[in-house]
């Protein structure tokens, strides 16, 4: 099965998330991986510490199995949901100070 790894903020806003295939990798691997690509995104100046949407700077991981069971089964539905988060963090940008 098809999985993914949010990081989350306390309002559930999704910072950042990596879908993996269980075969290849568990929850506990995906989270290490998504926390560190995370401090390194935020070293580099790639990313904010914290939700882009509310500020909140305590993020947690959750993981969960999805619908799909191959990643190329997945791949539209995921690349038409990152299309929407970029128009959405585009939007926000435009509304702050």
């Amino acid at each position: 099965m098809i999985c993914i790894t949010q990081l989350l903020c306390p309002q559930r806003h999704c910072v950042l998330a990596a879908v993996w295939d269980d075969c290849e990798s568990s929850a506990q691997q995906s989270e290490e991986k998504l926390r560190d690509g995370f401090r390194k995104a935020v070293h580099t100046g790639a990313l904010n510490p914290f939700c882009g949407l509310c500020r909140s700077e305590v993020l947690h991981c959750e993981s969960g199995v999805t619908q799909w069971s191959t990643m190329e089964e997945a791949m539209p539905h995921l690349r038409k949901e990152e299309r929407e988060q970029i128009l959405v963090a585009a939007a926000v940008a435009s509304h702050r100070d």
